[in-house]
């Protein structure tokens, strides 16, 4: 028997992954027909710097908060403390990569050219980063009001979208759409979870403590941006715009279809923390469930997105270019091994406690992924590229396998 608290969590992470990988997919259409192909490439690498930018501010707390969170949901002081020095934490970070950006901005491609899209961008990702789940997540409550709200928030900017975006010269109002009604969701969200504390304020001095504690989970975060962010920016000195967006498109298409396994990753995540404390067995037969079920599931996907691919890349680029459909086809080979990675990362390494292990992997692959990426992309362009992603996954995928074999003495197959 499932408890209905999880049943309503799932169907939550469910919306709020909707909200945030498939409903923004629905304004691409609009945008590559209204602004053109050029624009539309250089508008989605606008966006790849809101994400660079909400990973470092998120600094890893979605597993370590969430974690912390889980195991003191019976101490409300402990509850406050952790909450008020994690949003402390997040404000250090924010300042941090404000300087940052500033400091990059003369050196990022189009970045200095196009800088009504940039500092929209640099504004978003820092709301990104402030993103509340996490303490919602370990809470254990008020995930449905979260989703709600990151659902209206996401569907009021398609709405805006749609009306404002004309021309080439409009496309920075997607990203102020954006910007405004995630804002609006965010500064309420963080609202309510202080009355629900019965907390207001901010704790920069433990704040300071909890990035240093928690580096190793934000060094493995940094580690996979190696192999995701950082390689869209590294493909901005090779590829075209045009070519640059469907590699953009078709990463963003995969990782949607990846993100329907997320909301039971994440449901199940504090549950496991909590139960490897009470019954390791009981813990370990959830694990093998959820790599069995989403592996097979992300199979199936997979073989939908190849074979939708010429369609879909039509339809989100508006590009009938054979390298559209090839792109999206190889990466989708990447469905299953990517999901199957966050498996063993955040249900299994993370709750075990191995995260230095899980850090090393990923850091370690990310670095050779920088020389990967460059090679592939300046001797063959957008056609190697494409196969970078599922060449990463699948090298973290073998040294996860071997890890969680030795440390945590279990069969997940």
């Amino acid at each position: 028997m499932i408890p209905r608290r999880l049943v309503h969590t799932f169907f939550s992470f469910g919306a709020i992954q909707a909200a945030q990988y498939l409903l923004p997919l629905l304004a691409f259409p609009l945008l590559a027909s209204r602004i053109g192909s050029e624009a539309f490439g250089i508008l989605l690498y606008m966006l790849n710097a809101s994400l660079i930018i909400s990973i470092v501010i998120d600094w890893g707390f979605v597993y370590s908060g969430v974690r912390e969170i889980a195991k003191k949901r019976n101490e409300p002081q402990s509850i406050r403390l952790i909450f008020s020095s994690v949003l402390g934490a997040k404000t250090i970070l924010a300042v941090f990569s404000i300087v940052a950006a500033l400091i990059a901005w003369p050196c990022i491609p189009y970045a200095f050219e196009y800088s009504y899209l940039y500092w929209p961008a640099i504004i978003y990702g820092v709301v990104l980063g402030w993103n509340p789940t996490w303490f919602y997540q370990g809470y254990g409550k008020g995930m449905r009001l979260m989703a709600t709200l990151d659902v209206c928030s996401v569907s009021l900017a398609l709405i805006a979208t749609f009306l404002l975006v004309k021309s080439e010269d409009d496309a920075s109002f997607y990203l102020l759409s954006l910007l405004c009604f995630r804002t609006i969701a965010y500064s309420l969200q963080i609202f309510l979870a202080f009355k629900l504390v019965e907390h207001f304020g901010l704790n920069l001095k433990y704040g300071w403590k909890m990035l240093l504690s928690s580096s190793a989970l934000f060094i493995s975060r940094l580690a996979s941006m190696l192999y995701n962010q950082v390689n869209v920016v590294i493909l901005g000195f090779v590829l075209s715009p045009e070519h640059l967006g469907l590699y953009i498109v078709a990463d963003k298409l995969m990782r949607g279809v990846v993100s329907l396994s997320n909301p039971l990753t994440n449901t199940l995540f504090p549950e496991i923390c909590a139960k490897l404390k009470e019954n390791k067995n009981n813990a370990m037969h959830i694990l093998r469930y959820s790599f069995l079920c989403t592996g097979a599931a992300m199979i199936v996907m997979a073989g939908i997105s190849v074979c939708l691919a010429p369609w879909l890349m039509e339809l989100f680029t508006g590009s009938k270019q054979p390298e559209a459909a090839s792109a999206l086809r190889v990466m989708s080979l990447t469905i299953p091994v990517l999901a199957l990675n966050m498996v063993l990362g955040t249900q299994t390494l993370v709750p075990f406690g191995l995260e230095r292990q899980l850090t090393v992997t990923l850091l370690s692959v990310g670095i050779l992924n920088l020389g990967s990426i460059s090679l592939l992309s300046s001797q063959f362009g957008l056609a190697g590229a494409q196969w970078n992603p599922f060449l990463v996954e699948s090298s973290i995928f073998i040294v996860l396998l071997l890890i969680v074999k030795k440390h945590c003495r279990c069969k997940l197959i």
